[in-house]
């Protein structure tokens, strides 16, 4: 497996605790670290050129619908 670590901003008032969510060849995990989310985006080893290729938009846009609660933290 491959992992795309990213930070994600996370709002004071936000219930939701730390969380992973699963697919077929990916899986996204967050982990609370106060004011903001660290988010590991795995994927399968040697697919980081395939998601590459799609786009920064695309990418953005598979981890807001594994995880929509970090919406608000991503700029799109």
């Amino acid at each position: 497996m491959d992992v795309l670590w990213s930070r994600v901003g996370r709002k004071p008032d936000e219930t939701e605790n730390e969380f992973a969510r699963v697919e077929p060849g990916k899986m996204m995990i967050t982990f609370d670290r106060g004011d903001y989310w660290q988010c590991a985006y795995v994927i399968a080893k040697g697919q980081y050129d395939a998601v590459k290729a799609r786009g920064l938009q695309a990418l953005l846009d598979d981890v807001v619908r594994m995880a929509p609660t970090l919406k608000g933290g991503i700029a799109t």
